[in-house]
């Protein structure tokens, strides 16, 4: 967005975009509650049709129910879904594909990390 980019995003809300990003005039927004994987190839390729690349930023709450929970395999039928897209389409162009790990960043709110219980932080080791 500070290039002037325009940028289509689907979130599960609204309500965690920055306030500075939320109205911005080369930003639409997609609010899904199902996130991405409420769409399927169809509506997926309408998005991103013309598109240079698609970004995921997806990631699991740092959290035994957010790592082991529903949907355990988020980010995997994400990918399937966008490169499933990304091969129908048969576009002229290659379209990038980035995936953005969020593990170790804090969190958006500039708080320190919450206490985490020896079974997380055993996960989180590995």
């Amino acid at each position: 967005l500070k290039y002037c980019v325009d940028v289509t995003v689907i979130v599960r809300s609204e309500t965690r975009l920055p306030n500075e990003a939320k109205h911005h005039q080369h930003l639409s927004v997609l609010a899904l509650e199902a996130g991405a994987l409420g769409m399927g190839v169809v509506e997926m390729a309408e998005l991103v049709q013309g598109c240079d690349s698609v970004i995921s930023c997806l990631g699991h709450n740092p959290t035994l129910s957010g790592k082991f929970g529903h949907p355990r395999t988020l980010c995997l039928d994400t990918t399937k879904l966008v490169c499933n897209t990304i091969t129908a389409l048969e576009p002229e162009r290659p379209i990038k594909y980035i995936v953005v790990n969020t593990v170790g960043v804090d969190p958006p709110d500039g708080k320190t990390d919450p206490p985490r219980g020896l079974v997380e932080q055993v996960i989180l080791w590995f």
